[in-house]
């Protein structure tokens, strides 16, 4: 514990000292009620916490930042709290009493200070190296300054002047950026690497035929070492007659012009043959059915494609048609086709009173009507009418016209033939019931 030992000091003028009860002398007194503030205050400022007792001649001086005790001291020791600045005297062996307080008055307000001064504006003053120093000025005049600094520029960029190849290394490719024209400056370098080369065709050849299909095997060099791929390619069929000897030809419109040195034929849908002359005019060529003489006998075909037709022959010597989806019908006998070109004559589709435009001609019939023969015909003639709908087919007449037959409705596929006598207003008929 430190000893402070006042025996031999004698308090100097002007000294602060603090007074109890007692008048003080100039002698440190035998007491210790009196202590100088001079040793005091240093340790209040130094030390601002509890501390050990502080020996000063016979008595002691705590510190701490609360009042004191009854148990703590002795009769005569002094103790300081250091956060209300009161000092305490021990009286008696539980008492405490306060003695006085080491804390002045609040002092006086200050003196307001002056008023700051505010930026008017920066300017460049000077300049090393890459170092700018600049003064914050108060005013406009530049009279009041109020600092400077310094600003460190960066260096200057280097631009690229042109990129040169500098190196290859099989496909890849080695460039430098020059930043001059010397070449002295290299700014870095960087790499390109090339596509491989591409291999052109050189010829193509035939390599597998596995009919239809045909494989063929491209080849980038004469030799035939290197193989680009292969393709196989699809044949159609050669085009021919049947073994039958039947022609089926599906239904067209008339084309605009003959393919160039060729002629095609076509069929439409009143079931004639045409084709285009050579000025590009439509000429009918055949009619359906066609001469017997051209068709091989055959058994009946199992189907025909859509939309199509078929007429052959057949070992009895008569003529048949299989419309597709349809069942086989017999179309004529060989001795009852004409070797002349037949007349035919526009289908009929609804109930029809016949007129002398009709004599003569082939006429085919599409659903169930009624033909009517009207005693104003003026001429004799035959009317053969084929019954393509199978549907029945009732032939009447009008005024004084006689139908000599007794049957006069026909429900079969096939031909009906009128034979018509004006003069006697007679007409005879015939064809499958």
């Amino acid at each position: 514990m430190p000893t402070i030992d006042y025996s031999s000091k004698k308090l100097p003028t002007g000294t602060s000292y603090l007074q109890t009860s007692q008048t003080p002398t100039t002698e440190q007194p035998a007491n210790g009620t009196y202590f100088i503030l001079e040793i005091l205050n240093p340790l209040l400022e130094a030390l601002g916490t509890d501390i050990p007792a502080l020996e000063v001649g016979s008595s002691k001086i705590t510190i701490s930042s609360s009042d004191p005790t009854s148990t703590t001291g002795t009769v005569n020791d002094l103790h300081l709290n250091n956060s209300t600045y009161d000092i305490f005297q021990k009286a008696t062996e539980t008492t405490w009493n306060q003695v006085g307080n080491v804390k002045g008055a609040d002092g006086a307000d200050g003196t307001n200070g002056q008023d700051g001064q505010g930026v008017d504006h920066v300017s460049q003053t000077s300049t090393s190296g890459l170092d700018t120093t600049y003064t914050v000025w108060g005013d406009a005049s530049e009279t009041v300054s109020l600092g400077t600094f310094t600003v460190t520029d960066g260096a200057a960029g280097q631009g690229i002047d042109h990129i040169s190849l500098t190196g290859t290394n099989s496909l890849d490719d080695t460039y430098t950026v020059w930043g001059d024209s010397g070449e002295t400056i290299n700014l870095g370098t960087f790499t390109v690497t090339n596509g491989a080369d591409g291999q052109s065709v050189d010829h193509i050849s035939l390599t597998s035929t596995n009919l239809p299909d045909k494989t063929y095997t491209v080849w980038g060099d004469a030799g035939e070492t290197i193989n680009l791929g292969s393709f196989t390619v699809t044949n159609g069929s050669d085009g021919s007659l049947d073994s039958a000897g039947k022609i089926t030809l599906s239904h067209n419109t008339t084309p605009t012009s003959n393919p160039t040195d060729a002629v095609e034929f076509y069929s439409k849908a009143d079931n004639q043959l045409y084709t285009l002359n050579p000025s590009g005019v439509e000429i009918q060529v055949a009619s359906q059915p066609f001469n017997p003489a051209r068709l091989s006998q055959i058994t009946t075909p199992s189907s025909i494609p859509t939309g199509q037709t078929g007429i052959y022959g057949k070992s009895d010597n008569e003529i048949y048609a299989l419309p597709s989806g349809a069942s086989e019908f017999r179309l004529a006998k060989a001795a009852e086709i004409p070797n002349t070109t037949p007349n035919f004559g526009t289908d009929i589709t609804a109930d029809t009173t016949l007129s002398d435009t009709e004599l003569g001609q082939i006429i085919k019939i599409t659903s169930a009507v009624t033909i009517t023969v009207p005693d104003t015909l003026s001429n004799n003639g035959q009317v053969d009418l084929f019954n393509a709908s199978g549907g029945t087919v009732t032939i009447a007449s009008s005024g004084s016209m006689v139908i000599v037959n007794s049957t006069k409705t026909k429900s079969k596929e096939g031909f009906i033939s009128l034979v018509i006598n004006q003069g006697n207003n007679e007409t005879l008929l015939a064809g499958e019931e």
